[in-house]
């Protein structure tokens, strides 16, 4: 099951907006796997706005608005007995913009891709793997993430 973790505008959080996508069979797993990669601000409050399962979740309009500008930010899943996140391809291209200053024409002309296909990265969408590789390698390098 897929629990979502969102942000808001405090600075405490680890993320101004969006939300972590946690997978865990239980909330109190979900919560757990959390904690192993973003530390309490407060003893016993989890860092974060709020926490929905995915049916609360599909209930807000964040899965089609988004949440403060940015939508999902990064997964979270146990592998191998180990907390394992990974950011999100969307979050990694606005962070790269933020950070080199760019627009949305300048990022698709170094990544090579059409501004269209930028735009539906950035608003989570499917694109094929060969691409998402691509564009991931670049702003990773930049971002030294």
């Amino acid at each position: 099951m897929t629990w979502y973790f969102t942000y808001g505008q405090s600075g405490t959080q680890p993320f101004y907006g969006g939300w972590t996508e946690v997978t865990a069979d239980t909330r109190a797993k979900a919560v757990e796997l959390f904690r192993e990669v973003h530390d309490d601000t407060s003893s016993g409050y989890v860092n974060c706005a709020g926490i929905y399962s995915d049916e609360e979740f599909r209930q807000t309009n964040m899965p089609t608005e988004g949440n403060y500008d940015y939508r999902c930010v990064e997964t979270i899943r146990r592998w191998k007995g180990v907390a394992e996140r990974e950011y999100t391809l969307s979050y990694l291209c606005l962070r790269f913009r933020e950070y080199m200053d760019f627009t949305q024409a300048h990022l698709a002309k170094v990544c090579n891709i059409d501004r269209t296909t930028l735009w539906k990265i950035e608003k989570g969408g499917k694109v094929t793997k060969r691409i998402e590789k691509n564009v991931r390698k670049i702003v990773e390098r930049v971002l030294d993430f």
